[in-house]
């Protein structure tokens, strides 16, 4: 049975929110989404005028960046979640395209992450994280005249939307020092309205999907 793209669409989404909640996988996956969470921070840090010290990316899902110097730190925070949704987006579109693009693609992917790793990380957590990130974008662009190597871009692109979405949505429960409350207190709006806005953008990133897969049939 053939599936529409659109269909498709929405079965790789259901299967990254089941990631999302599968103990021990999502680590594995929440790698993709801290990496490129952080480098959205850097991207912004860079974006304002200020700049990007160090990447830590974690075991356990978690990591931090170092910036400083940005004109509008605001930026610098809210480009985190926010940056992670567009990422997933522009690698999930992207991979829908020809084999040829998704290919290099891949590569391109690969060498973002080793750029990242040479430029900003600094410990041995980090290395073997980025080294896994690495190998795994070169192992689709090894295989990209198969149809799996696709599927796992997109999957990947879609898992960064979806944790986007939940992992902001979860920090309604989560008391203490987050992106929300940072922003909070940089701009006086409420956390609870920044944590809105990085859930909306995740659901346009998904209608803009939808929509894009839907006039490709």
């Amino acid at each position: 049975m053939n599936l529409s793209r659109g269909m498709q669409f929405v079965l790789l989404f259901c299967l990254a929110l089941v990631i999302f909640h599968l103990p021990y996988i999502n680590t594995a996956f929440e790698w993709y989404n801290t990496f490129f969470h952080e480098l959205s921070h850097g991207l912004g840090a860079y974006a304002t005028g200020g700049n990007a010290f160090s990447m830590e990316l974690r075991y356990n899902g978690s990591g931090r960046l170092l910036s400083g110097n940005s004109i509008l730190p605001s930026i610098v925070t809210f480009s985190g979640y926010f940056g992670a949704i567009v990422w997933g987006a522009v690698i999930y579109l992207t991979a829908s395209r020809t084999k040829t693009v998704s290919n290099h693609w891949a590569l391109a992917l690969a060498g973002l992450v080793f750029l990242s790793a040479v430029l900003w990380m600094r410990d041995l957590p980090s290395w073997v994280i980025s080294g896994v990130l690495i190998a795994s974008f070169l192992a689709i662009w090894k295989f990209a005249e198969s149809a799996i190597a696709r599927f796992c871009l997109q999957l990947i692109g879609l898992y960064l939307i979806a944790s986007g979405i939940a992992s902001a949505w979860l920090l309604f429960k989560i008391d203490g020092h987050n992106d929300a409350v940072s922003m909070a207190n940089k701009t006086w709006i409420p956390a609870s309205i920044w944590i809105v806005i990085w859930v909306l953008s995740g659901l346009a990133a998904l209608w803009i999907i939808w929509r894009v897969e839907s006039r490709s049939e």
